[in-house]
């Protein structure tokens, strides 16, 4: 049977890492800007092989670095990467529109909300940053589900709700290398598109459907319509868009993936109506 919940906070459990240099809770800060734009969120990779994501927590989304040229101020949004040397005592700051520069964080961390909680990482337990920024779908907010089912979840901090909770640092997981997550949006809409930010690692090959209905669908796609499916090469927050045909009615909206490489994680599903208006469900 799949498992149905009602949506509620999710419990973050904090859990050390082991990376010569501790990972320390970090509080909220109450001066942090909010980011102008797509939200920013960062792939972590660690000296004792450990991979962390997050959303970096900073004010107006800039890091301090110290470099040649002097100290400035970079947008995190315009990098692509930052790679810290062997020796950590350099980083290479590699941007979106190809320029190189060399340098160090000012800061000795970098403060990130995660599935572990608030935690300041030190620059020198890692090895690579690696920024992405999500693109935004429409300027129209996308539905928020009355209800969730799905065909399972691996922890209480990858539960199907987060996988809705406009958070690119949260991620749902299916437990598995297959499995579906279906939302009940609690009326009938007429829908623009269909998004969906895949947690993607090694890379390899997916398929993904895209599954809409008035009615429940569950494990029984022959009455719901089929939208699109995706078959490829995937990777991490490898973005799955579905542009809605005119008319898509439906309350419920299903993504399945049938075969994977990599277990079936979501960072962010969106669902966006044509329109504000709706229609009950019969």
């Amino acid at each position: 049977m799949p498992r149905r919940i009602a949506l509620a906070p999710v419990f973050l459990a904090f859990l050390a890492i082991s990376s010569g240099e501790a990972l320390r809770a970090a509080p909220p800060d109450a001066e942090a800007a909010a980011a102008v734009g797509a939200p920013i969120h960062v792939t972590l990779e660690l000296v004792d092989g450990s991979r962390l994501l997050g959303a970096p927590e900073l004010r107006d989304d800039r890091v301090a670095f110290d470099t040649k040229l002097g100290r400035t101020q970079v947008p995190l949004r315009e990098l692509a990467s930052i790679e810290v040397a062997a020796d950590r005592e350099s980083a290479a700051l590699n941007f979106a529109n190809g320029d190189r520069l060399t340098g160090f964080p000012v800061e000795e961390g970098l403060p990130v909300k995660s599935v572990l909680g608030r935690l300041v990482v030190p620059w020198a337990s890692v090895t690579r940053c690696i920024v992405n920024v999500a693109p935004l779908a429409t300027g129209v907010d996308s539905l928020k589900p009355a209800a969730i089912s799905a065909s399972g979840w691996w922890r209480e901090s990858q539960l199907p709700e987060v996988a809705f909770d406009g958070d690119p640092a949260t991620s749902w997981s299916s437990g598995d290398w297959k499995g579906w997550i279906e939302a009940d949006f609690g009326a009938v809409h007429d829908l623009a598109e269909i998004r969906a930010t895949l947690q993607f690692s090694p890379q390899g090959d997916a398929t993904h459907e895209f599954y809409v209905s008035t009615t429940p669908i569950g494990t029984d796609r022959a009455r719901a319509r089929l939208l699109r499916a995706f078959s490829g090469t995937r990777d991490d927050n490898d973005v799955l868009s579905v542009a809605c045909p005119a008319g898509t009615q439906a309350r419920f909206v299903q993504i399945h993936c049938p075969s994977s490489r990599s277990w079936f994680n979501l960072f962010e599903i969106e669902a966006v109506p044509r329109s504000s208006s709706s229609t009950d469900a019969d």
